[in-house]
């Protein structure tokens, strides 16, 4: 079972260590999460769908989102160090600005940010 949480408000939210696995965090354009500056530093995301989210400023580092849905979301800023991205759908991501150190992305390890 998955959990759903479209449409909420998690701005700034701490989800640090939360177990999010297989969440559904997607929605109509109107209900999609803002994570932006939320710490999900820990958090097992392994699977989730983070389709178009808004993880500007989101610290992930530690992350695990192996297998997670990160298509056109946006990652401006964020903190992807020690993250495991294996697996992970990252088209059209933006990750500009974005922390990259010991980080495992689908490309192998990078340490662009370090």
């Amino acid at each position: 079972h998955s959990a759903m949480l479209m449409g909420a408000n998690l701005k700034n939210a701490n989800l640090s260590d939360a177990n999010l696995r297989y969440a559904v965090l997607y929605g109509p354009y109107e209900n999609r999460p803002n994570l932006s500056g939320a710490n999900l530093s820990n958090a097992d995301l392994s699977g989730a769908d983070l389709r178009e989210s808004y993880l500007k400023d989101a610290d992930l580092s530690g992350a695990k989102l192996r297998g997670a849905n990160l298509s056109f979301s946006n990652l401006e800023d964020a903190d992807l160090s020690d993250a495991d991205l294996t697996g992970a759908n990252l088209q059209n991501v933006n990750i500009n600005a974005s922390k990259l150190c010991r980080t495992i992305t689908p490309w192998g390890e990078d340490n662009s940010g370090c």
